[in-house]
């Protein structure tokens, strides 16, 4: 089972780069050409996701799937899978033949 890494890029000099300096260990830090990462768990990168809009909190998300290359995450791909399951349960919904009352 490979072993997936999360890291976290702020993509402003100021608050999110302090956010997340105070947080994470400076050993986490990692240069990776000309990005600046932190490596971190996911469910911080979840608190700073929440805060945006709150906060301003800006950044960009990584990910490593073993030794791989680290590459951008893209976060849209679950609201797009939500958006997908919601569709497919209602076109199924709308397939299925009503129920007559009284009959199991």
């Amino acid at each position: 089972m490979r072993k997936t890494r999360w890291f976290i890029e702020p993509t402003d000099c100021g608050f999110t780069n302090e956010v997340i300096a105070r947080y994470i260990p400076s050993e986490n830090y990692k240069q990776a050409g000309k990005r600046h990462l932190w490596e971190c768990s996911y469910a911080f990168i979840e608190q700073l996701k929440a805060s945006r809009v709150s906060w301003g909190a800006k950044f960009k998300i990584f990910t490593q799937e073993g030794q791989g290359a680290i590459r951008e995450f893209d976060e849209k791909i679950f609201s797009k899978k939500r958006k997908l399951v919601k569709k497919t349960k209602k076109e199924l919904a709308d397939k299925r033949p009503a129920r007559s009352p009284g009959r199991s």
